[in-house]
């Protein structure tokens, strides 16, 4: 039976999230939120590798750095491939896909500075963006959700703190190149995060960056529903003109139409 005895502290999650370089050991998707700002994003999840139940021992050697999707999915079923060991690809990856990819090896070599210190900066990102996608959002009994965003603003300002103890060693991520070069708006929005001191100035920051969240949320999820190339204009239209929508969302959708066919209906 697992216990909170067999749960990794933060202080080991930080260390394997920054071993594996902020990159989903199962996917190679990157874990860095700083990047993502309000698009759709996906939190880290540092597990075991080899679950308690198979006698995995909560080692940072058996520890994993993985998306919250991919984690999930391995729970389910078991087990999973890991495509990269401690920020390397491995020969599962290698067999399977042959040549690493350009953005893969970009991010690999970009965060080989990544300290421990960094997985505090990024959880604090977490949970002010889940306080942005909380807005509004109701539980599936129609209730308000208890941890709304004065916990998540309280979680962040803790986090903030803990991450600056740590880092008091190593230069800015900025410094180190771990921020947008070119930020966007609602990048700039979500890491003016940190400068913030007060629960009330987070809460405000969350409604700023509410409807970037919602609106880029919803371009990916009409993205998914396009079966046409009528669709693919209307879509393509509707998104380039919306404010609100974030340029690495337009950025996806444009590449992505460009790359699909869709038959004339």
């Amino acid at each position: 039976m697992r216990t909170r005895a067999h749960e990794f502290t933060d202080d080991q999650r930080a260390e394997i999230y920054a071993r594996d370089r902020a990159l989903c050991a199962y996917s190679g998707k990157s874990l860095w939120l700083a990047d993502y700002g309000a698009a759709p994003s996906t939190p880290d999840w540092i597990d075991h590798y080899r679950s308690v139940a198979r006698g995995g021992k909560t080692k940072n050697e058996n520890g994993v750095c993985a998306s919250w999707l991919y984690n999930s999915i391995k729970r389910q079923h078991g087990g999973a491939l890991r495509l990269f060991d401690s920020g390397y690809p491995t020969s599962d990856y290698y067999s399977y896909y042959e040549s690493l990819s350009p953005q893969i090896a970009a991010h690999l070599a970009r965060f080989a500075v990544l300290h421990p210190s960094d997985w505090f900066f990024n959880r604090a990102l977490f949970h002010v963006l889940l306080g942005v996608t909380g807005i509004g959002a109701k539980r599936a009994d129609g209730q308000v959700l208890s941890r709304g965003t004065e916990y998540r603003a309280k979680a962040a300002l803790n986090y903030f703190g803990r991450w600056r103890m740590r880092s008091s060693e190593v230069p800015h991520p900025k410094r180190r190149g771990l921020f947008p070069k070119r930020p966007s708006e609602d990048q700039k929005l979500l890491l003016g995060a940190e400068n913030l001191e007060t629960v009330a100035q987070l809460q405000r920051l969350m409604k700023k960056l509410a409807p970037y969240s919602l609106t880029s949320w919803n371009a990916l999820t009409m993205l998914g529903e396009i079966r046409t190339r009528a669709d693919a204009r209307a879509v393509a239209r509707a998104v380039a003109q919306h404010r609100h929508v974030v340029p690495r969302v337009k950025r996806a959708v444009r590449e992505n139409l460009a790359l699909l066919q869709f038959p004339d209906v």
